[in-house]
C-alpha cells in the first residue's frame, strides 16, 4: 500500500507540473499521463529516460491498446518497462515490434543484449548490434556493446582487426 501511494503522489507531482517547468523526460511522461499517450521521439536522439514502476506500467499499457499510440517508442519503452519487472519475453515482443514500425538503434541494441545476456546467443545478438550499429556509430554504450558482442561472436580478424568491421 505504502509503494502504491508513492507512485501517486509521484504522478501527482508530475502533473501539477507544467510543461515549461519541466525537464525534457519528464514532458513525454506528463503527456501519457494528461493525454493518454506516450509522444514519438526522434529516433537518432537517445532516449531522455525511463520509468518502469508498476503506475507507468499500467498507463502505458493502457496507452498502447490503441493503436494510433503504438509508435517506435512507445513501444520501446514499455518493452524496457517489461524487462525491469522480469518479463524477458514480453520485453523482446515489444522491442521487436518497436523496430518493425521504425527502425532504432535503441531497441536494436536492447534485442541484441537479451540474446547476448538473457539466451547466451552470440549470433543472434550479433545480427541486431550490426543494426544497431549501421544506424548510430556515435553513442558510447553501443560503442562498447558492439565490441564486446563482436568478440564474443568471434567477428574480427588478427589482421583487420575488429575496427575494419566498424568502419564499414
Amino acid at each position: 500500500m505504502k509503494k502504491h501511494i508513492i507512485y501517486i503522489a509521484a504522478a501527482l507531482l508530475m502533473a501539477s507540473c507544467s510543461k515549461d517547468a519541466a525537464s525534457e523526460a519528464q514532458k513525454e511522461w506528463i503527456t501519457l499521463l494528461n493525454d493518454g499517450y506516450l509522444p514519438e521521439a526522434d529516433p537518432a536522439a537517445e532516449p531522455k529516460g525511463y520509468v518502469v514502476d508498476e503506475f507507468w506500467r499500467e498507463k502505458l499499457a493502457e496507452s498502447l491498446k490503441k493503436p494510433e499510440n503504438r509508435n517506435w517508442y512507445a513501444l520501446m519503452q514499455m518493452a524496457v518497462i517489461e524487462y525491469a519487472h522480469g518479463e524477458v519475453e514480453g520485453a523482446l515482443k515489444f522491442f521487436k515490434e518497436s523496430v518493425s514500425v521504425k527502425e532504432n538503434p535503441w531497441s536494436y541494441r536492447n534485442i541484441a543484449m537479451i540474446y547476448r545476456n538473457e539466451y547466451q546467443d552470440v549470433e543472434q545478438a550479433y545480427t541486431y548490434m550490426k543494426k544497431a550499429f549501421a544506424l548510430n556509430k556515435t553513442c558510447r554504450g553501443i560503442l562498447m556493446d558492439t565490441a564486446t558482442t563482436y568478440l564474443q561472436a568471434g567477428k574480427y580478424s588478427i589482421d583487420g582487426g575488429i575496427s575494419s568491421q566498424f568502419i564499414t
